[in-house]
């Protein structure tokens, strides 16, 4: 029999989940749970996006549902953000960033360049992605651009757990992970 705590928990996962918007059928997805669980990937996108999960979501170990095309603007507009297609990629970006509705834009490479992977939200108070290990971005991330919040924590582990680095700034600056944080980033988070 569960304990009322695990029943508690149980339905905030589970009210987590109507939570996070259904993907495409081409994008990656994770179902938000109360622990890791496998990611159903589908390579080739090189711009994913998703939305921040709140900071109780998070707690519960929920995943974040990360959803990849082979356009910027197609990742966009899975978060309900939409950019000029067709546009060069920098003034989509621009355009995103300019929309109040996204955190941060984490990139493959350092200095902002390579794919890309975006999160919306509206608020700066600890809410943040969490990455399982098979998640396309999991480890992948080189460098950040804030956007909403002046302060953005990495994590090297699941759920705020490993190594750490917080990058701070005004809107549009743009931070390079540490020697440690390149390519190992599991959990970010916003300030």
């Amino acid at each position: 029999m569960s304990s009322p705590s695990r029943l508690l928990c149980r339905s905030a996962v589970a009210a987590a989940a109507v939570l996070v918007p259904a993907a495409p059928a081409t994008a990656a997805t994770t179902t938000p749970e109360a622990r890791p669980g496998p990611t159903v990937a589908t390579p080739g996108g090189q711009h994913c996006a998703t939305t921040a999960l709140t900071l109780d979501q998070l707690r519960a170990g929920a995943r974040s549902a990360i959803h990849c095309h082979d356009t910027f603007a197609g990742a966009m507009a899975s978060i309900g953000v939409a950019v000029p297609v067709g546009a060069p990629l920098a003034r989509q970006q621009e355009v995103a960033l300019a929309s109040g509705s996204v955190l941060a834009i984490h990139y493959e490479h350092a200095s902002g360049a390579g794919s890309s992977f975006s999160v919306s939200g509206s608020t700066c108070d600890g809410g943040g992605i969490s990455m399982s290990s098979s998640d396309p971005w999991n480890d992948r991330v080189s460098s950040t651009r804030h956007q909403l919040c002046t302060q953005v924590k990495h994590w090297t582990g699941p759920s705020s757990t490993g190594d750490v680095q917080l990058t701070q700034g005004a809107s549009g600056s743009l931070h390079d992970m540490n020697a440690t944080l390149n390519d190992d980033v599991t959990t970010i988070r916003y300030w």
